[in-house]
């Protein structure tokens, strides 16, 4: 699943090649009208010679918003990818696989959505509605924005959850998935299952410090590509080439050489290093991780 630099990047892309152009229709393929939880006869009639006002990010929700006032708001799930294509590009992109959605653009440009899963949700909302919006009510502080800040986030330390799980709630953080928990995790030398009531005021400084970076740096770097995820213009992240820990069980650690060590919480896996990343005294066994998913 994208995550938040992953969105970001995209609604980026988005921003210079969409905002301003004027919307000529929608067509679907695949039966994906069932992908509008607004209905989708709505949204055409919503959209049709309307003119992109802008392109903004809600957690992980691409928001577009139209000179109306209305917003079509885009959660790509598990496989969503969009795909800008310019008929006055040479050549023009080819349209993604598995083609759901095209937002077609006066003069032949297209924004087109392809989703092997037809996972992807698309809601229309005027203005005053996307704030009560359920999807969007309930994010906690955007990690990506100006409201992440440490008294924010140490406010939030009192849960004796997991780290690795509470960090991806996104009730209480929102932009983070399971990538960029690793990476911080790692760059801050904190175990998974260490929880966040355990943290000293330095330990929670540096765990603040490390989502900050990292998460930026992935911004910069355009998101993290495995298979997914790419932006707009075709271009993959860079992020990949970065990771620490991510996907990395039994090679060894970038900074001390300890293999690298994976552990299941839930139906996630939690990556470490056994060296720089010391267990809790409750850890419990690598195998059977005690307590794994206390909240």
């Amino acid at each position: 699943m994208p995550e938040g630099p992953e969105v970001q990047t995209v609604v980026n892309g988005l921003q210079a090649c969409i905002t301003g152009r004027r919307i000529a229709g929608v067509t679907f393929a695949g039966g994906a009208e069932s992908m509008v939880e607004t209905g989708a006869d709505s949204l055409k009639a919503a959209v049709a010679g309307q003119t992109v006002a802008g392109v903004t990010r809600r957690g992980k929700y691409v928001d577009i918003v139209l000179e109306s006032g209305m917003h079509v708001l885009l959660h790509l799930m598990m496989t969503g990818r969009l795909v800008f294509r310019d008929s006055q590009a040479a050549p023009p992109l080819d349209p993604p696989r598995f083609l759901r959605f095209v937002l077609a653009f006066d003069g032949g440009a297209e924004l087109c959505l392809g989703d092997q899963r037809k996972w992807a949700k698309l809601v229309m909302l005027p203005a005053a509605e996307v704030a009560r919006y359920a999807g969007i009510r309930r994010l906690g502080v955007d990690v990506l924005t100006d409201d992440f800040t440490f008294e924010r986030f140490k406010a939030l330390l009192d849960s004796r959850a997991r780290l690795h799980s509470f960090l991806l709630d996104q009730a209480r953080l929102s932009g983070l998935g399971n990538i960029y928990v690793n990476e911080a995790l790692f760059h801050a030398r904190l175990h998974p299952l260490r929880t966040p009531a355990s943290l000293s005021e330095a330990e929670a400084g540096a765990l603040f410090h490390a989502i900050y970076d990292v998460v930026r740096a992935a911004v910069a770097q355009r998101g993290t590509t495995f298979s997914d995820f790419w932006s707009p213009d075709g271009a993959p992240g860079g992020y990949q080439y970065k990771l620490q820990v991510f996907q990395r069980e039994g090679e060894p650690c970038l900074c001390c050489g300890t293999p690298i060590a994976r552990i299941k919480l839930g139906n996630r896996s939690a990556f470490y290093c056994p060296q720089d990343q010391p267990a809790p005294p409750d850890a419990g066994s690598p195998e059977n991780p005690a307590n794994s998913q206390r909240t």
